[in-house]
């Protein structure tokens, strides 16, 4: 009957250890990852007392090589492999794919080919953590980060991570669990401070943990108050933003496998004494797989 105790034990004890997960994300040299970002949002402003709507749809591709392993830290070659984007307003259509070379001529793809081009390398630590980047290209990048300010730039910020370069103390995108150990149902809460004007909180709740991941929901709001120029104009921004999602986990790696992103925005832009409600509701999925 001992015995029997001991082993039910042992096998309790065994069970709760194996539900624990903890920050540390293992890499190998020449591994590659394609991280996939695709969304649709819909913009809703009222000019005037006239509706207006905008409709996005968007398919972003990044390839991740991780050139060199060492005490835990990877050296990691980032490039922008293709972007898609389709948008619709007042009866017009517009449209790029940075795979067809006609496209890449045209307006659009003059501005945004600075961007395409962009690449850098960051050596990341074991907890996600980026401690060197090198930019390869110093023209290139000059011009993206020229132009992150701009409009287009400010679109793409949107989309997703990618355009502009970490760094050093970031969190990079595939890292998600903070520094310390974590059963099922625990909790932690990330402030929003690297976007400006931004201010706000995420919520993460680890959701489940089975033998070969790690699911997470979280939860934000914030709020962004900032000034941007649009045509010329200073336009005076003010939104609150909710946004819920579900984030999939490799246990093996600590990697993230998949985010998903439902966000509903609520605000005004006020632009030559006029002030226009703008609401935006989107998804956005990002995918991660080895190649």
């Amino acid at each position: 009957m001992k015995h029997l105790f001991l082993a039910v034990f042992v096998s309790f004890t065994l069970a709760a250890s194996a539900q624990k997960v903890s920050n540390k994300l293992t890499f190998a040299k020449g591994q590659k990852l394609e991280i996939t970002t695709t969304g649709n949002s819909v913009i809703t402003q009222e000019v005037m007392g006239q509706p207006m709507e905008i409709k996005m749809d968007f398919n972003i591709a990044r390839t991740l090589n991780v050139a060199d392993v060492s005490n835990g830290n990877a050296v990691i070659d980032h490039k922008i492999q293709s972007m898609k984007f389709s948008s619709e307003a007042m009866g017009q259509a517009q449209s790029f794919d940075s795979q067809k070379p006609e496209d890449l001529k045209s307006d659009i793809g003059k501005n945004l080919q600075k961007n395409l081009s962009k690449t850098y390398t960051m050596t990341v630590d074991a907890q996600g953590k980026v401690v060197a980047v090198k930019d390869n290209g110093d023209a290139a990048n000059k011009a993206s980060e020229d132009a992150a300010g701009g409009p287009m730039g400010q679109m793409m910020g949107q989309m997703g991570a990618g355009f502009e370069t970490p760094k050093v103390g970031d969190a990079t995108e595939l890292a998600v669990l903070p520094a310390k150990e974590l059963a099922k149902g625990d909790s932690w809460t990330d402030s929003l401070t690297k976007v400006k004007g931004t201010k706000g909180a995420i919520t993460y709740t680890v959701k489940d943990i089975t033998d070969t991941e790690v699911l997470v929901d979280y939860a934000q709001n914030s709020t962004m108050e900032t000034t941007q120029q649009m045509m010329g104009m200073d336009a005076n921004i003010n939104m609150k933003d909710k946004t819920t999602g579900t984030i999939v986990l490799d246990r093996k790696t600590g990697l993230m496998k998949q985010k998903t992103a439902n966000t509903n925005q609520e605000g005004t832009v006020d632009v030559q004494g006029m002030s226009i409600p703008v609401i935006t509701k989107g998804t956005i999925t990002t995918t991660v797989k080895s190649l």
